[in-house]
């Protein structure tokens, strides 16, 4: 009798560890209505509370692209589309979605529709999902190539995709007619997670190099945002409601959580290689930035207060702006560290305290 109470109790144990930890980690979704992101884990689903406990999101099952809607989670499982009630977290309906090779990213227009990209044979499909109990799914474009991360554009009437590969493009596909054109070629590759804020910018995350590239709604002004502890960036999220970008790492199973709710430093607020590192100290993110006139060749490193190496924050070359580097909330242990900024021959650093 012992020995079954003992292992119940491990076995009870071990189901609780594993419902507090990530797996192989793929999408993000904010679901505003109760304050919550949910992750595609493996192939079930995790709901992460406001206070950062990790819990199943019932028994559902997702392992790439997931939208809420209208009180709806819809995910895509195994080539099926899945909907499930937000409140009960039970299955309304699996949708087998006819043709499909590889179905990996989802976005949907708020109100009855979702596109998910099919990365195996450049398909998009539309899917009705009025009835979220009998939802259809229609091809509306071919692409040449892999689409991936996919987002709805209501003002301009479209959906904006990235593509995987060398010099990943930014692609739309015209809500009109369902014509597809590039936008912009990034001179990155492979791009996987591509989100919205709620003043119209876009997120992409790729591969290599790997970091966040922020566009605003032109597609013009890059902004590389280097994000510390990036390891495969997959389907990223924008929470427009909290401004924050969730990033899921499926090289190493993690999910960081970025506020964008930060200082916005004008570059005539640096004077030379000056370094702003805010908050400091800091219990949560920490942010740095400073200010390059010149397309360089950089490097930017952190020591720990006996000049012991810890970490490279950010190297190559570099465009002429703002540069703005995040260590997210427990990449760093407490401590006091210096930052060794270098461009050529001029060298500058700074002191950030973590808590």
């Amino acid at each position: 009798m012992r020995k079954f109470i003992a292992i119940t109790s491990l076995c009870l144990f071990t189901a609780l560890a594993f419902a507090q930890s990530y797996g192989t980690v793929e999408s993000v979704e904010y679901d505003p209505e109760n304050n919550r992101f949910l992750v595609s884990n493996n192939t079930s689903i995790i709901s992460r509370a406001s206070d950062g406990t990790l819990s199943f999101f019932g028994t559902a099952r997702a392992n790439y692209g997931m939208e809420v809607m209208n009180g709806v989670l819809y995910c895509i499982y195994n080539g099926n589309i899945r909907s499930y009630d937000l409140e009960t977290e039970e299955l309304i309906q699996s949708y087998n979605v006819p043709g499909d090779s590889f179905l990996n990213g989802m976005a949907s227009d708020g109100e009855n529709r979702v596109w998910m990209t099919d990365f195996g044979n450049g398909n998009i499909y539309e899917v009705d999902v009025t009835d979220p109990s009998n939802m259809t799914a229609t091809v509306v474009a071919t692409v040449s190539g892999s689409p991936n991360g996919i987002c709805y554009d209501e003002e301009n009437n479209r959906c904006v995709f990235g593509m995987w590969g060398a010099n990943a493009a930014i692609r739309m596909m015209s809500l009109d007619d369902y014509s597809t054109s590039n936008i912009i070629s990034t001179g990155l590759s492979s791009i996987d997670g591509l989100d919205r804020d709620g003043n119209g910018n876009y997120f992409i995350s790729t591969w290599s190099p790997q970091r966040i590239t922020k566009y605003d709604n032109s597609f013009a002004n890059p902004e590389t945002i280097t994000v510390v502890g990036l390891n495969n960036p997959a389907d990223i999220g924008y929470a427009v409601a909290t401004d924050t970008l969730a990033i899921p790492n499926s090289g190493n199973g993690t999910v960081l959580f970025i506020g964008f709710n930060t200082i916005n430093i004008e570059e005539n607020d640096f004077q030379g290689l000056e370094m702003k590192i805010f908050p400091t100290p800091s219990n949560s993110n920490t942010e740095i930035q400073f200010y390059l006139e010149n397309s360089s060749e950089i490097s930017l490193d952190l020591y720990d207060i006996n000049g012991k190496h810890v970490k490279n924050l950010m190297n190559g070359r570099q465009n002429i702006g703002v540069q703005r580097v995040i260590i997210p909330e427990g990449q760093l242990s407490a401590g006091i560290y210096l930052t060794s900024l270098t461009v050529g021959n001029i060298n500058s650093t700074g002191r950030l305290v973590i808590q």
